[in-house]
């Protein structure tokens, strides 16, 4: 079972479903040059959902704007991670994640 994941600086997008449903997921970063989250034919994306045990996400300082929906305004990227700080949310929001968590 993989708890932890680091992804390496170089990785500028995530797959829609990269991670979803994994809920032993506790641990992983963003990486540093992440530009967007890709979204699906269905025109969502939901790469960490339903992570119910991510609580530590690490985003670099650097990080500026990450572009998540480009058909919508409601991303459902970290829907169901319940656990993640609200500084780590507002954070995120701060990227521009508009979803719920």
């Amino acid at each position: 079972m993989i708890t932890a994941i680091i992804l390496p600086d170089a990785v500028e997008s995530i797959g829609p479903n990269a991670f979803r449903d994994r809920a032993e997921l506790h641990t992983i970063n963003l990486p540093a040059n992440l530009k967007r989250f890709w979204f699906s034919s269905s025109g969502y994306s939901e790469a960490f959902r339903e992570c119910t045990e991510l609580y530590n996400l690490i985003i670099p300082e650097n990080l500026t704007e990450i572009q998540f929906q480009s058909d919508t305004t409601y991303a459902r990227d970290f829907r169901g991670c319940r656990k993640l700080p609200l500084k780590t949310c507002a954070r995120l929001e701060e990227l521009g994640y508009k979803g719920d968590f």
